[in-house]
Protein backbone atom coordinates (compact mmCIF):
# COMPACT_ATOMS: atom_id res chain seq x y z
CA UNK A 1 0.00 0.00 0.00
CA UNK A 2 2.04 2.53 -1.13
CA UNK A 3 5.25 0.72 -0.95
CA UNK A 4 8.13 1.64 -3.02
CA UNK A 5 9.49 -1.02 -4.75
CA UNK A 6 11.77 0.25 -7.75
CA UNK A 7 13.69 3.53 -8.72
CA UNK A 8 14.18 4.79 -11.84
CA UNK A 9 17.57 6.91 -11.42
CA UNK A 10 18.48 8.55 -15.01
CA UNK A 11 19.49 12.31 -16.28
CA UNK A 12 15.92 12.75 -18.25
CA UNK A 13 13.34 11.10 -15.68
CA UNK A 14 10.36 12.11 -18.41
CA UNK A 15 12.08 8.85 -20.55
CA UNK A 16 12.23 6.31 -17.62
CA UNK A 17 11.59 3.01 -18.41
CA UNK A 18 11.18 0.75 -14.92
CA UNK A 19 10.33 -3.09 -14.94
CA UNK A 20 9.60 -4.32 -11.65
CA UNK A 21 8.08 -7.30 -10.09
CA UNK A 22 4.62 -6.55 -8.47
CA UNK A 23 3.57 -9.23 -5.55
CA UNK A 24 -0.42 -10.73 -6.78
CA UNK A 25 -2.85 -9.84 -4.69
CA UNK A 26 -5.03 -11.73 -1.84
CA UNK A 27 -8.13 -11.58 -3.76
CA UNK A 28 -9.56 -11.15 -0.72
CA UNK A 29 -12.12 -7.82 -1.89
CA UNK A 30 -15.33 -7.87 -0.11
CA UNK A 31 -16.64 -8.47 -3.74
CA UNK A 32 -14.92 -12.02 -4.14
CA UNK A 33 -16.67 -13.07 -1.20
CA UNK A 34 -20.40 -11.62 -1.95
CA UNK A 35 -20.12 -12.53 -5.90
CA UNK A 36 -22.07 -11.02 -8.29
CA UNK A 37 -25.59 -11.21 -5.87
CA UNK A 38 -24.90 -7.74 -4.91
CA UNK A 39 -24.78 -5.96 -8.64
CA UNK A 40 -28.04 -8.29 -9.79
CA UNK A 41 -29.87 -6.77 -6.48
CA UNK A 42 -28.96 -3.20 -7.46
CA UNK A 43 -29.94 -3.62 -10.90
CA UNK A 44 -33.71 -5.50 -9.61
CA UNK A 45 -33.74 -2.46 -7.36
CA UNK A 46 -33.15 0.08 -10.34
CA UNK A 47 -35.68 -1.14 -11.92
CA UNK A 48 -38.20 -1.17 -9.46
CA UNK A 49 -37.73 2.24 -8.10
CA UNK A 50 -38.32 3.20 -12.21
CA UNK A 51 -41.21 1.73 -12.51
CA UNK A 52 -42.62 3.40 -9.25
CA UNK A 53 -41.74 6.66 -10.26
CA UNK A 54 -43.56 5.58 -13.93
CA UNK A 55 -46.58 4.45 -11.19
CA UNK A 56 -46.97 7.31 -9.50
CA UNK A 57 -46.25 9.85 -12.53
CA UNK A 58 -49.48 8.41 -14.05
CA UNK A 59 -51.27 8.34 -11.20
CA UNK A 60 -50.44 12.33 -10.52
CA UNK A 61 -51.21 12.98 -13.79
CA UNK A 62 -54.67 11.11 -14.82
Amino acid sequence: YGRILERAVTPRPEQAILVADMPLGTADALAIHLGDWVGWLCLVGMVILVALDVVTAQRVAG
